[in-house]
């Protein structure tokens, strides 16, 4: 009985021993001399502040541009004005004292909105020829807009076009009629 007792025990032995006896052998660990060491610290640490001053630098721009986006808030849009029409005698493109006065205050509500540009259109009664009319309609804002300009305003923010007797306010056809389509009418651009 004892044999087989010592039997077993070699053969258990042996089943320790191959699996570890067969693989290869692993190396001695050797411990890196202090210098690896410290250039290996010194790297470590220096990925370590990169990322770190990546991360705040980062962190800078974007808190700066946070703050600059609430601090400068978008400009205002260009505000919107009425402006009155301004009208002419008949066959005239000169300005009466009534249409300098309305003239003056319109150059004075432009001043207060200096990103607002217009356009002048200048319209005819239907008398005379459409050839004569258009080249009427083009003083007559061409006059309105010399006006403005010495008042002030920019020459850049007034463009004109004339309409001629193209495009009537009141389309009949009598004095007060024509007196109403003999004008400058102002767009807003």
């Amino acid at each position: 009985m004892m044999a087989k007792h010592v039997i077993a025990a070699i053969v258990l032995g042996l089943l320790l021993w191959l699996p570890a006896g067969c693989g290869t052998k692993p190396e001695p660990a050797v411990e890196p001399d202090v210098e690896t060491q410290v250039e290996a610290a010194d790297d470590a640490e220096t990925e370590a502040g990169e990322a770190s001053a990546e991360s705040m630098a980062f962190d800078d721009l974007f808190h700066r541009a946070q703050q600059e986006e609430t601090e400068t808030e978008p400009p205002p849009p260009p505000r919107v004005i009425t402006l009155k029409d301004i009208h002419f005698e008949f066959d005239k493109f000169s300005l009466t004292p009534e249409a300098r006065r309305t003239l003056s205050s319109h150059a004075r509500e432009l001043g207060e909105s200096p990103s607002l540009r217009i356009q002048v259109e200048g319209h005819c009664d239907e008398r005379g020829t459409q050839e004569y009319n258009l080249a009427l309609g083009q003083r007559r804002a061409q006059a309105v807009k010399d006006y403005l300009i010495s008042s002030g305003v920019q020459p850049s923010r007034i463009s004109i076009i004339s309409y001629g007797e193209e495009r009537p306010l009141d389309p009949r056809s009598n004095e007060e009629a024509w007196g109403t389509n003999r004008r400058a009418h102002f767009k807003n651009l």
